[in-house]
């Protein structure tokens, strides 16, 4: 269940390199452990997990995924130890896209698919906007944060401001490869945004959230708008670095068919 049919030959370096990348781009080049938000992570690491599994399978996807979290923590050690179930968490976000990418290829309705996309990010966005309305002040680790006025309607402004900019991509980077594609390829951001979506949806905002909740001692809708926040970036990431990715790897592959 993968787009292109690569050799065991070829995978193992391939899931060699992206391990490298994916950690280096979740432990290093990447906006986490902030001393108020330790739980918030904002990376490229997602986005590339993703991408590697739906390049080299489900089992190389969920090895990296798992990976990359126990041999991050080896290699660039905080505060925090191993935890088996944030292990188990990545190691599902890499198993599961391939999954998506079977299910999606049976889709035939591709505005359904659109629609769909488009109502989880709204619905998102709609979400962040009501909790920060309904509470202008939350508590973490004994401080009371205040949210004023203007950074309320700041944050939910840019929340749907992004959540339109990602529809508007999908639907525009969609026609625009529609007229590219041929018959050895079928590139469909539809489907790459769907696939992140989902993946998203499900392990990092979902089981994710409730791990996190148990883990920091936090409130468990406090942990839900840190993730929801970086769900509209993971998803931002996703929809502009997967395909381009791909459309990388398939002027590569072609060359060598």
């Amino acid at each position: 269940m993968t787009i292109f049919k690569l050799k065991t030959i070829h995978k193992i370096p391939l899931a060699a390199i992206m391990l490298v990348l994916i950690i280096l781009f979740t432990r290093v080049i990447a906006l986490n452990n902030l001393p108020a938000i330790p739980f918030l992570r904002i990376s490229l690491g997602p986005s590339l997990i993703i991408f590697s599994s739906l390049l080299l399978g489900p089992i190389y996807g969920a090895l990296i995924g798992g990976l990359s979290d126990i041999l991050g923590i080896v290699m660039f050690p905080n505060a925090y130890a191993i935890n088996p179930l944030f292990t188990l968490v990545y190691l599902l976000f890499g198993l599961t896209p391939p999954f998506l990418y079977w299910l999606v290829k049976r889709l035939k309705k591709e505005k359904i698919l659109y629609l769909i996309n488009c109502l989880i990010l709204f619905l998102v966005a709609l979400f962040i906007t009501l909790f920060i309305f309904l509470n202008d002040e939350f508590v973490l680790y004994g401080v009371t944060y205040n949210l004023a006025l203007w950074l309320r309607i700041l944050i939910s402004v840019l929340a749907f401001f992004i959540a339109i900019m990602l529809a508007l991509a999908i639907y525009f980077i969609g026609r625009y490869y529609q007229k590219k594609d041929n018959n050895n390829y079928q590139f469909n951001i539809n489907k790459f945004a769907f696939i992140a979506i989902i993946n998203n949806l499900v392990w990092m905002l979902g089981l994710n959230s409730l791990i996190k909740t148990f883990f920091f001692d936090v409130n468990f809708l406090i942990i839900f708008f840190t993730q929801a926040l970086m769900f509209v970036f993971d998803i931002l990431i996703s929809v502009f670095l997967i395909p381009y990715l791909f459309l990388l790897v398939h002027h590569i592959y072609r060359k060598y068919e």
